[in-house]
């Protein structure tokens, strides 16, 4: 902090850090490793990155969203994640220190460190000095976000694209759900009949119809999902088409606070994908990751590297009825009527195709290419952005622990047996 730019603590490193020479210099090694650890644009706007997991909430909520303890804990434990799509050039906001050790596993494991600076999740990040602010990349666009970067975005020379309430209608799950709608009524091998598709209700008499609906031709367990909630949060699965006490509750606590849920038949899933692209006026194709979801649909792991090791033949062969590259041909003949959609929309940025594959009733296969569109950073984006450091042929596995506790320790040691059966040996 006492240094003024040009000046700053990178200029010190030179082009290869020499440890030996600054020891015998008499510097000490907490210094000698800090320093290793530190960054600091030499020149360009740096990007400012930002971690947060509840930009759905914020928009659906607005300012009267209060973070839960375990969600501010989370945000704390995740907040260096966006380190992974960050260069040395970068700036890092956290919510807590990383510690220099780790930060030194993560530089000799090929990570290129930006600058990291500590804030707390409900302050406006504070403005650079002397320098400018390149783009602005919270994990999600929200209203919230548009209030933490307000200082940051007047020091921008490019003004990045924020949060506008006419997004509002594109970043909800309705939206995709009619998307999904939509291609259902066209001819494709891996389409299922259009009375499997998801149905938009906006009472509680809605849902009854749509239940019912569902149970006429053969549906008998639906799930239920909020517009606005990421990694299965908000969702109810509703056995036999039977809503009890406690979910219609739920059901209805929902309803006055997001006006809408969306409802669809719960599927034999076999295979789950997420499909990532960037758009800024265009899509870019960027890659496919396998997702990993527990038995109520959320969020669990990511296969990179290798997306499509361990499926069964049947599902290749399934795979390969949507063009010749499979799922690259499917998407790559979507992305036109995506494009037309986005047209008139401010969002630039990334943008992950939720999907999975699924048994029907008389066991043949089929795909649901657009379960949710997400407008932000997810863990399969983050996963994919691993698969450079990994070695040409192999696969790589991205989850999240939780520190357990000991009556749930006889769990956990079932889950390298699950994840070896997942990632062939290579």
């Amino acid at each position: 902090d006492a240094l003024e730019l040009p000046l700053s603590p990178i200029r010190a490193k030179g082009l290869h850090f020499d440890i030996k020479g600054r020891q015998q210099a008499g510097f000490d090694k907490d210094f000698i490793q800090q320093l290793e650890t530190t960054s600091f644009s030499r020149g360009r706007a740096p990007n400012i990155y930002l971690f947060h997991s509840f930009s759905e909430s914020f928009i659906a909520e607005g300012a009267c969203f209060n973070r839960p303890k375990w969600g501010r804990e989370l945000e704390r434990d995740l907040s260096l994640l966006p380190l992974c799509f960050a260069s040395e050039d970068d700036l890092l906001f956290t919510y807590k220190r990383p510690s220099t050790e780790h930060l030194q596993k993560l530089k000799k494991c090929g990570f290129h460190l930006p600058q990291i600076e500590v804030c707390d999740e409900r302050q406006v990040l504070s403005p650079l000095k002397k320098r400018h602010a390149g783009e602005l990349r919270p994990w999600g666009w929200c209203p919230e976000m548009n209030r933490v970067f307000s200082k940051l975005h007047q020091q921008q020379n490019k003004k990045s694209p924020v949060w506008s309430d006419s997004n509002k209608t594109l970043f909800s799950k309705s939206w995709s759900a009619e998307l999904s709608r939509e291609l259902l009524q066209t001819e494709h091998p891996w389409h299922d009949d259009i009375k499997s598709a998801p149905q938009v209700c906006s009472t509680m008499d809605d849902l009854n119809k749509a239940l019912q609906f569902y149970s006429d031709n053969y549906y008998q367990s639906v799930v239920i999902k909020s517009p606005f909630g990421a990694s299965g949060r908000n969702m109810l699965r509703i056995i036999d088409n039977e809503i009890d006490d406690n979910q219609r509750g739920r059901i209805k606590n929902l309803l006055k606070k997001q006006k809408e849920l969306i409802v669809e038949p719960w599927f034999d899933r076999v295979a789950d994908f997420s499909i990532h692209f960037d758009y800024h006026g265009k899509l870019k194709f960027r890659g496919i990751t396998r997702l990993f979801n527990d038995e109520n649909g959320q969020y669990n792991a990511s296969l990179f590297g290798k997306p499509f090791a361990g499926l069964e033949s049947d599902i290749m062969r399934f795979l390969q009825l949507g063009g010749n590259k499979g799922f690259i041909s499917y998407y790559q003949q979507l992305m036109p009527t995506l494009e037309a959609k986005l047209k008139s929309s401010p969002y630039t940025g990334p943008l992950g195709i939720d999907a999975f594959i699924y048994r029907s009733a008389n066991g043949e296969l089929r795909m649901r290419p657009t379960v949710e569109i997400n407008f932000r950073y997810t863990m399969g984006r983050l996963a994919l952005s691993l698969e450079k450091r990994l070695k040409k042929g192999m696969s790589g596995l991205f989850k999240i622990y939780s520190l357990l506790s000991s009556r749930d320790r006889i769990k956990h040691s079932s889950l390298k047996r699950h994840e070896q059966s997942v990632i062939p040996s290579n």
